[in-house]
């Protein structure tokens, strides 16, 4: 049986794939409402999200969720800060032409 976490990144996985961000952003809504009531782990389903981003390429979500990081406390952007460099690799390795300068300068350079 999958736990919430798994469902939820499932559903993200093919929202970034089609670099849908509306429906990215009405579950992003989902997501921080059952944070409140601490059902799933928020860093978790970035982390992983943030990863797929990466690995699929998508410029737009990738932004988005580097924005929502810029508005997250302290204490969890030095959580999960890391996952930016893992992120570069990441897409070193897919070899899309100007994606991981694009990547070095929009989003690695800013955190």
């Amino acid at each position: 049986m999958l736990t919430l976490e798994e469902i939820l990144l499932k559903e993200i996985e093919e929202y970034i794939r089609k670099d849908n961000i509306d429906e990215l952003i009405r579950l992003s809504l989902l997501i921080h409402n059952y944070d409140i009531e601490k059902r799933i782990s928020t860093s978790y389903i970035f982390q992983k999200s943030f990863f797929k981003a990466c690995k699929y390429g998508t410029q737009r979500v990738i932004l988005w969720m580097s924005n929502i990081f810029d508005n997250l406390d302290e204490i969890e952007k030095m959580s999960i800060r890391p996952l930016f460099k893992y992120g570069s690799h990441l897409i070193r390795k897919r070899k899309i032409r100007n994606l991981h300068e694009w990547y070095h300068n929009n989003v690695l350079l800013k955190h």
